[in-house]
């Protein structure tokens, strides 16, 4: 699941639709990162294997030629979008990492703690509910996509009320009359 910077409707705000909440126990912290799928450990694997080359290309570049260093252009903190240039001097090394890479074998280790983490994930991803904190408390709970849209409107309706739409000059002569 993932969080969000805006505070949700708590369940203590629905008490109408309270039978509709479901209680969802977690035996662990809300803040533990369960492990990556192959290819997404694969994808960042590679990703930062290739940032790493070309920070050595660079290097080298920059080693070989001193007096390139010296022509800046204002990047206003951005990284350049150049690509450093190929060092017969590097691929060898290039070759051996890249091969270093793609040769890893995975082990499909798991402990019961990670299991138990995955199956949930799964759990949560299937139910097709909004996982809802509760107000004070560490307690999860389910509700199903039309209830809390339900109380979504409500907390918002409680403060604030929706106004019908006007023309421009009318919006501005509305905000300008007290």
């Amino acid at each position: 699941t993932s969080t969000h910077s805006y505070q949700a409707p708590s369940v203590k705000a629905g008490r109408a639709l309270q039978s509709t909440f479901d209680k969802m126990k977690l035996d662990y912290s809300r803040k533990n990162i369960p492990l990556p799928s192959k290819d997404s450990f694969m994808k960042s694997l590679i990703a930062k294997t290739e940032s790493f080359i070309k920070r050595a290309r660079w290097k080298v570049f920059f080693f070989e030629n001193p007096s390139e260093k010296n022509v800046t252009e204002e990047k206003y903190g951005f990284r350049t979008s150049n690509t450093p240039p190929q060092n017969s001097a590097l691929n060898e090394f290039e070759n051996d990492l890249y091969d270093l890479v793609s040769g890893i074998e995975f082990k499909t280790y798991k402990s019961d703690f990670q299991k138990k983490m995955t199956k949930d994930i799964r759990e949560i991803r299937d139910s097709g509910k909004v996982i809802l904190p509760a107000d004070k408390t560490n307690n999860l709970y389910k509700v199903s996509v039309d209830d809390y849209n339900k109380l979504l409107h409500d907390s918002i309706t409680t403060e604030y009320l929706k106004r019908p739409r006007m023309p421009s000059t009318k919006n501005q002569q509305y905000l300008l009359s007290p």
